[in-house]
């Protein structure tokens, strides 16, 4: 359990939030600028087989899926291990690492599941400061973690802000630490740096990634984790092997060897850039991002109110100094010309 000092460190705060403040359960609106993973190119055809639809989860598709990703990473002495989607994967790991209790360690604004998971353990988290740029700064991250630090979550790009950390210094954290590193790169497609390519990872960093974002198929529930062979051994000792469905396991691996999500990331990126151009000419200032989000910098809870009430949804998000700001997620081209349509009446 925490302590006094703790509750006083000026480098953290401490939280026990659980899944009832998840963002999800927010009640979209006409124009719904929240929720990330949009596909704006092609979809590869995939005949379904309906007769199939009886059939339990095989575990020889799985591992079809497992063995497209092996080929395509740098690091073949890691291991894959599939799940349903990068959150399943957090909530198991969860599961696993907190069964005696403990904390978690994460920055202040950062992807909240490994949180509340963690809290429904029984844990509770440290969110850690962050700089006045929204940088998160790895020696407060190392500081903060004591013995009772079971996990440190990453997210990179950073969700909301859709910051990048370098690959060495999420390196460097994972070699100060012996608890497990890891780094959510769900949106890591979205920029150009491999953190599997960069050099030797430890064996207690653990890479999760997902196909909801640059590939589109959130609904399908599908991710993987890059991690050790000692990890993946007791993953599979405490997770079912049929968790994920087959035909999501199958479509994501054509997906994969498409290679039609680049041209996805291509006009991501490109509506991204519309999208902060056209809301700098009325003033709004932002992060710079590198992934499918834009972060605004402080605004005013009077805007915030104008586009509430012009039925467009956003996601608020406060700082540790209790600053406003919007995460606005890129959409369909359609839905993106709606909102700019609507933010020029508001700005009037």
């Amino acid at each position: 359990m925490y302590t006094q000092s703790d509750l006083e460190n000026k480098e953290y705060q401490i939280s026990k939030r659980n899944f009832l403040d998840d963002y999800a359960k927010y009640q979209a609106q006409e124009i719904d600028m929240t929720l990330s993973g949009k596909y704006l190119y092609r979809y590869p055809k995939f005949r379904i087989d309906y007769q199939k639809l009886s059939n339990y989860p095989a575990h020889h598709i799985t591992k079809q899926l497992e063995e497209t990703i092996k080929e395509r990473q740098t690091r073949k002495e890691r291991e894959v291990v599939i799940g349903t989607g990068a959150n399943g994967i957090i909530q198991n790991l969860v599961k696993i690492i907190f069964q005696e209790g403990g904390n978690l360690v994460t920055p202040y604004l950062t992807f909240n599941q490994p949180e509340y998971a963690v809290t429904a353990m029984g844990g509770y988290t440290k969110r850690v400061y962050m700089q006045e740029d929204m940088q998160i700064n790895p020696q407060k991250i190392i500081d903060s973690v004591d013995n009772e630090t079971k996990m440190i979550y990453l997210c990179n790009p950073n969700n909301p802000t859709g910051m990048i950390m370098k690959p060495e210094e999420l390196i460097e954290i994972a070699r100060n630490v012996t608890a497990y590193v890891v780094v959510d790169e769900s949106g890591i497609e979205f920029f150009s740096k491999d953190t599997l390519a960069f050099c030797e990872i430890p064996d207690n960093m653990i890479i999760i990634r997902s196909f909801s974002k640059a590939y589109g198929i959130a609904n399908l529930r599908v991710g993987y984790m890059i991690c050790s062979k000692e990890l993946k051994k007791k993953y599979e000792q405490n997770i079912t092997i049929n968790e994920v469905s087959g035909i999501s396991c199958e479509y994501a691996r054509r997906l994969l060897l498409s290679k039609h999500y680049q041209k996805n990331v291509e006009l991501i990126i490109k509506e991204r850039e519309k999208i902060e151009k056209n809301l700098r000419k009325s003033g709004m200032e932002f992060f710079e991002s590198k992934s499918n989000l834009l972060f605004t910098k402080e605004i005013t809870e009077e805007l915030l109110e104008k586009i509430v009430r012009s039925g467009i949804s956003v996601m608020p998000v406060r700082d540790q100094r209790e600053k406003l700001h919007l995460r606005i997620a890129v959409q369909d081209k359609k839905t993106n010309q709606k909102f700019l349509e609507k933010w020029k009446e508001i700005v009037k």
